[in-house]
């Protein structure tokens, strides 16, 4: 069985009992956490600390790189216990405060305000897809992290911002590229959960703006007036429509995309399942990937279809190793580079 290792200042850390590695393409930094316990005559302390680089390795193969976030030690009569949490080098995008002299940015692309942002983090930005055409103006807000705002720009282009093994921030889409193993019921499905509901999605989503100079902070929404873009969901019969106030300046192209977007976050926090299969391998060896297509046969859910892995943990504890699968609709990750000019509507209010 593969070896999980933590690699702190060039030692490496082995012999965990409960092990949980996640990973996900709505999060930008992944959680991984690790335990083990001893008798006091086993015990060994370790000289582990919160801050410290961390490396994870499953055999020889890097799955995630970043620092020690929390440790727990613990113990009473009989044992000792580490439970230790490590999380990606993107954590401190997520944590800490974006500072920049002026607070705001004229005619830049998502990669080179990204590329910016990162940079005091020794956090190299990789781009994986077309990020569009740059911002006219992006002005910070004030306390917000540089994940937050990353994340308000992201939604502009309809992309996906997550982390890789390095610990690097990638800009990137969901993949169009399939496995060729199939998660069957009776077969290799161990257990599931899904939820399927209609309670986050909406007929039509609204995308309000206001164009440069002005903003609905420094003018009543009445006095200035303002842009609108209705982008429809098609799979939401009844009449449910969704305000959304642009958190940039108003174009027809960011509008629209922004509206893209919303509609297939809400199919994805609407429709997902989960799927625990045994191992951390697919049957050709690799380890079981993120934002990977794959077929799913299972009729107790209803799902005869291609998901997409939008989510994976792999667990070991004391009954073995599995993997769990978050899965979701391809589209609902899947935000077009050109917009469906179909399903929206561009007005004035």
């Amino acid at each position: 069985m593969d070896k999980v290792s933590l690699k702190i200042g060039g030692r490496l850390w082995q012999g965990w009992k409960a092990i949980s590695i996640s990973r996900s393409l709505s999060a930008v930094t992944g959680e991984h956490q690790f335990s083990i316990t001893r008798s006091w005559k086993e015990a060994e302390v370790l000289p582990l600390k919160e801050g410290m680089a961390v490396e994870v390795l499953i055999a020889q193969e890097t799955v995630a790189t970043g620092y020690i976030a929390e440790r727990i030690p613990s113990y009473d009569a009989h044992s000792l216990s580490y439970q230790i949490t490590a999380r990606c080098k993107t954590k401190d995008l997520v944590e800490s405060s974006l500072v920049h002299r002026s607070g705001e940015w004229k005619n830049i692309t998502l990669a080179s305000i990204a590329a910016e942002i990162c940079k005091p983090y020794r956090i190299q930005v990789e781009v994986e897809t077309d990020v569009g055409r740059p911002f006219d103006t992006v002005r910070l807000e004030q306390g917000e992290s540089p994940f937050e705002l990353l994340e308000r720009l992201t939604r502009q282009r309809g992309v996906l911002l997550t982390s890789n093994a390095a610990g690097n921030l990638v800009i990137t889409r969901a993949s169009t590229l399939q496995l060729d193993t199939a998660l069957i019921l009776g077969q290799n499905i161990l257990a599931a959960r899904g939820r399927f509901s209609e309670a986050e999605r909406f007929s039509r989503y609204i995308i309000k703006g206001v164009g440069s100079g002005a903003t609905f902070d420094s003018e009543p929404a009445a006095k200035i007036g303002g842009q609108l873009i209705s982008v429809d969901d098609k799979g939401v019969t009844r009449y449910r429509p969704k305000i959304i106030l642009s958190e940039e300046i108003f174009t027809a192209d960011g509008a629209s995309r922004r509206g893209q977007w919303q509609k297939q976050r809400a199919l994805a926090e609407a429709t997902h399942t989960e799927i625990t299969v045994k191992g951390w391998r697919m049957p050709d060896g690799a380890l079981w990937p993120l934002n990977r297509r794959i077929r799913v046969d299972d009729p107790i859910q209803g799902i005869d279809a291609v998901m997409l892995i939008a989510s994976l943990t792999y667990l070991e504890d004391d009954q073995g190793r599995i993997t769990v699968l978050g899965l979701v609709p391809p589209e609902a990750m899947d935000i077009p580079i050109e917009t469906e000019k179909d399903t929206q509507q561009v007005g004035a209010w």
